[in-house]
């Protein structure tokens, strides 16, 4: 059976989604094996990609999401929220950030490493303190 996509993101899908996929990826965490580590911070990074989505589509009043940033990029997809100038001058969350998109890229799709469950719950942590911070702000 296939599965019809919807080219169109909904905002409020993607932070629903982001939100999911940091679930998944604390399940991924929990079970416990080593070799699906390297799929919760991929699912930790996807989340992260989806707040930023997500995040851009509420700074435009915007109901889908602009093909424009159909993109994997932290630092594209950040610098086009509003909220770039606050993440530049928070020290604190600019540090986060640069931890997260120097650990995260797409290719992790495409690796069999497996990490330390220290590492990964870290990232994981920092993927939620960022999110959260995309939405209270």
């Amino acid at each position: 059976m296939a599965i019809a996509l919807d080219r169109r993101l909904k905002g409020t899908t993607l932070q629903q989604l982001g939100e999911l996929r940091l679930a998944d990826a604390w399940v991924l965490l929990k079970a416990k094996a080593p070799k699906h580590r390297n799929g919760a911070v991929y699912l930790g990074g996807y989340s992260i990609e989806c707040a930023l989505k997500a995040r851009i589509c509420r700074d435009r009043g915007a109901d889908t999401l602009p093909p424009e940033f159909y993109s994997h990029s932290f630092h594209f997809l950040a610098e086009k929220t509003t909220l770039w100038p606050k993440l530049q001058s928070d020290e604190r969350i600019m540090q986060l950030f640069v931890y997260l998109e120097s650990e995260w890229a797409v290719q992790l799709r495409y690796h069999m490493r497996v990490l330390d469950p220290h590492h990964v719950r870290n990232f994981l942590n920092k993927s939620k303190d960022f999110t959260q911070w995309l939405f209270v702000n």
